[in-house]
């Protein structure tokens, strides 16, 4: 088998999506394909591919529209695209999904979103599960659609006084500088994200990550939270953080796992005393990653 590590996938409208490959040395039992959040990129994820290579997992993620090194240029970063809307960013990850089967014939899947990515792949999973295996969200929630028709309106006026690509301080400080408030006094603008002040840093020094989100980003995300995403029915695996300040697991994620559970997914569901935003780069990273590998192994039994 031939390793892959990073080549570029046409998406539907042409544009280059920047895919990343990890494989395990022998024959891998199932793949997983992870999808980012916002304003960071995939290969923010090596590590968690290397320990679920470990584990015989194949591992492919790309960077989504505006990110990463799918983003044309760094003026592009945090920015879908002209008249792209959230319908696209949601059809990249079949594009990413029947690369992966072809390059590995009849291994099961499990999708594997974080934050934003965790509402893209949420939508993904609802409208083609058939092809899942299982669906596993870090960082996620269900938001109160009436708030995010609020956000949306008010990004629409924002989008009339600095355009589409504008980036809105207002939007910003209630979003990434609100979060980030809750534990003043703050060392970085992102103390949010975790307590491993290491990984902290590799964020802020990353000039793929943390760039401002444009305004007709966040119109195209809380549209379609305002929407309310679908649910899928099929096995899932919620994973937050405490004082994740994102989706605190009370109401917001509990929501979640409750509109799960009724729309008949068979849910696992963990929450970690302490642990705030990006799990994959916590203190205990260690330990989400077992218990993701335990719900996986379950999975496909």
């Amino acid at each position: 088998m031939a390793e892959r590590n990073t080549f570029k996938l046409p998406a539907s409208d042409g544009l280059p999506l920047f895919v990343r490959g990890w494989l395990p040395d022998g024959p891998p039992r199932a793949a997983v394909q992870i999808v980012h959040g916002l304003a960071e990129h995939a290969g923010r994820y090596e590590a968690l591919a290397s320990a679920l290579n470990a584990a015989g997992f194949a591992v492919y993620a790309h960077d989504q529209r505006g990110h990463g090194q799918t983003a044309p240029g760094p003026d592009d970063l945090g920015y879908f695209g002209d008249d792209v809307v959230w319908r696209a960013v949601v059809d990249d990850l079949g594009v990413v999904q029947r690369c992966l089967a072809d390059d590995l014939p009849g291994l099961p899947i499990i999708l594997l979103g974080h934050s934003m990515g965790a509402f893209v792949a949420q939508q993904f999973a609802a409208e083609r599960g058939g092809t899942l295996r299982g669906l596993a969200l870090a960082g996620t929630y269900r938001e109160n659609r009436w708030l995010a028709r609020a956000g949306s309106c008010l990004a629409r006026l924002e989008r009339i006084r600095l355009g589409p690509r504008g980036h809105s301080r207002i939007l910003r400080a209630r979003t990434f500088d609100a979060f980030n408030r809750r534990f003043a006094p703050n060392r970085t603008h992102a103390d949010w994200l975790s307590r491993e002040m290491e990984e902290v840093d590799r964020y802020v020094t990353d000039p793929h990550c943390g760039f401002p989100a444009s305004i007709q980003v966040w119109i195209e995300l809380l549209d379609a939270l305002a929407s309310g995403l679908p649910l899928p029915s099929l096995p899932v695996c919620v994973l937050v953080g405490e004082r994740d300040p994102v989706c605190a697991p009370d109401p917001g994620a509990k929501k979640l796992v409750r509109l799960l559970h009724e729309a008949g997914s068979r849910v696992t569901h963990h929450v970690y005393p302490g642990a705030r935003h990006e799990l994959f780069h916590e203190t205990n990273r260690d330990e989400v990653v077992r218990d993701l590998l335990a719900w996986m192994s379950e999975v496909l039994r």
